[in-house]
């Protein structure tokens, strides 16, 4: 796989720095000893938790590169607002003016994600092309066993760790359709993989333009994943 752009580890890297900064905070302004980094935890507040949760899954979100963190960004915002104003007029730590210099600072920083860029590779799965597995070109026998329909076999024109696009001869199937597919090879032992049917016609990265569906594997277990493995690191 390629790498993902560093927008996506900078915007992750720098939730995940406001996620550990609570407990940091609490360290430093009460001298707890890092032997006894627990005791931090209890000086946060409900909101200062659910904050560090927040954090945390916009770190998570972003390093994925998932839709998610458009959710939940303004909300974070909200609560960071109010979490900021609760500090700097009640607590001793800090004062309003540094509150507030806070809050603009993170309010500034969430304008990030929705960089027309970003956005783009959210709402577009043809734009994360870092996610997208490395296609191999390999032939071997595949039997296609239709939901609905009858059986038929035919080859790969080429495989990855989530699909592969398979040869025909005629019109079979249809988007959407579920398949079993049994992929046969000397090397190795037979490999049996459920799918669905996600683009049918032409695989224009071939010269033979030869026609035929391609398809995405669906609940791989462990098993399945090492034995796919193998297979893909043999040919």
């Amino acid at each position: 796989m390629k790498k993902r752009p560093l927008l996506f580890y900078f915007i992750a890297i720098a939730f995940s720095v406001l996620a550990i900064s609570f407990p940091l905070q609490v360290m430093w302004n009460y001298q707890i000893p890092l032997q006894k980094a627990h005791l931090s935890f209890s000086f946060l507040t409900t909101t200062n938790m659910a904050l560090i949760l927040a954090y945390s899954g916009l770190a998570y979100f972003s390093l994925n590169a998932s839709r998610a963190i458009v959710a939940l960004l303004p909300f974070s915002l909200a609560l960071t607002l109010y979490n900021n104003y609760l500090v700097g007029s009640w607590a001793y730590d800090y004062s309003m003016q540094q509150t507030l210099t806070a809050s603009a600072l993170f309010a500034t920083f969430s304008l990030f994600p929705f960089l027309p860029s970003y956005l783009k590779s959210l709402r577009n799965p043809k734009c994360r092309w870092w996610m997208v597995a490395t296609r191999k070109p390999i032939e071997v026998p595949v039997r296609v066993s239709p939901t609905v329909g009858s059986r038929f076999h035919s080859f790969t024109v080429d495989m990855s760790s989530t699909g592969a696009f398979i040869e025909t001869h005629g019109d079979h199937l249809d988007i959407g359709d579920e398949v079993d597919l049994r992929f046969s090879a000397q090397s190795v032992k037979p490999l049996q993989i459920k799918a669905q049917v996600v683009r049918k016609g032409a695989n224009q990265r071939e010269k033979q333009n030869e026609f035929g569906y391609g398809v995405q594997f669906s609940n791989l277990d462990t098993h399945q994943k090492k034995v796919l493995d193998k297979f893909l690191s043999t040919h």
